[in-house]
């Protein structure tokens, strides 16, 4: 009996949480997280209100209100994307704009949440993991342009990297390099943005190369066009695999001075171009279809 009204009261607390989010206005919310035009009075008296509830709560089930609010913002969570995968097959945009606003909505309350420190660093990683599982995919491109335009500070705190990495690892899974290309690369920048150099994940403690793995490929000469016709860069494509082969198994790259000054030359070539790309597209938003994932094919 104990264990049911206790399971009664905490959805009790989730439902005046959900309702309390409903009462928000997402571009009022979305300004007071970024700080702009002051504080918004709605958006704190709501979140007063949250809190408050979370405590009260928290106190007479001898609980913290971290473990009150974990608990009651995940479960709105739930909530959201059990009523978004039932209408997923017939909803509209307009439908599935909704859901998202409603998602926006508590990923700012809890960001805001966590600035009060009135929830855990990594309630916010959570919320992510739990959406790059059960969301759809379209959910997931609008949650990712999200994290890609605000770019939180609590995603960089180093205890939260491991959850970071496994939301993503998450996704990449449900994702298709085929025809979702560039949602993938840019995930993978995301994370290179985020992470420092020394992250365990990105590097090779051990040392160890596949050397079996190698790409054939035919240097071009000056003038080779493309399956559309269009005139390759030689230059820039010689140098890529050049890299590309020399990088294959690192320690070559220093056996010969012939190998270190082919490196040097090729590798300059490189970051060039990427410098050059870089700076054509810096006003350009990563999210939308105006970037032009193709241009350092060739």
């Amino acid at each position: 009996i104990m264990q049911a009204a206790e399971s009664k009261d905490s959805k009790d607390l989730a439902q005046r949480v959900k309702e309390t989010l409903g009462s928000l206005d997402h571009n009022a919310i979305a300004l007071a997280l970024e700080g702009k035009e002051g504080k918004d009075e709605a958006t704190e008296s709501a979140l007063d209100s949250i809190v408050k509830t979370a405590e009260d709560y928290a106190q007479s089930h001898g609980l913290t209100c971290f473990e009150a609010l974990d608990a009651s913002l995940r479960t709105v969570l739930c909530d959201i994307l059990l009523k978004a995968v039932s209408l997923e097959k017939d909803s509209t945009s307009e439908e599935v704009e909704e859901s998202w606003q409603k998602i926006e909505v508590l990923l700012d309350a809890t960001l805001l949440l966590f600035e009060r420190e009135k929830v855990a660093s990594d309630l916010f990683l959570h919320l992510l993991e739990d959406l790059a599982e059960e969301a759809s995919l379209t959910l997931c491109e609008k949650l990712f342009q999200y994290v890609e335009r605000k770019q939180p500070g609590v995603l960089a705190v180093s205890r939260n990297r491991l959850l970071l990495l496994k939301t993503c690892n998450k996704l990449l899974k449900r994702l298709s390099r085929e025809d979702n290309p560039g949602m993938c690369g840019r995930l993978l920048i995301l994370l290179a943005k985020l992470l420092p150099l020394s992250e365990r994940s990105g590097v090779n403690l051990p040392g160890i190369f596949d050397t079996e793995n190698t790409t054939d490929y035919m240097e071009l000469k000056e003038g080779a066009k493309d399956e559309s016709g269009k005139e390759i860069d030689v230059g820039l494509y010689n140098s890529m695999w050049k890299v590309q082969a020399l990088l294959s198994n690192p320690p070559v790259v220093l056996e010969t001075e012939k190998n270190w000054g082919e490196f040097q030359s090729s590798l300059k070539k490189v970051l060039g171009a990427f410098d050059e790309t870089s700076m054509k597209h810096d006003k350009q938003d990563l999210s939308t279809n105006l970037y032009n994932f193709q241009s350092l094919k060739y």
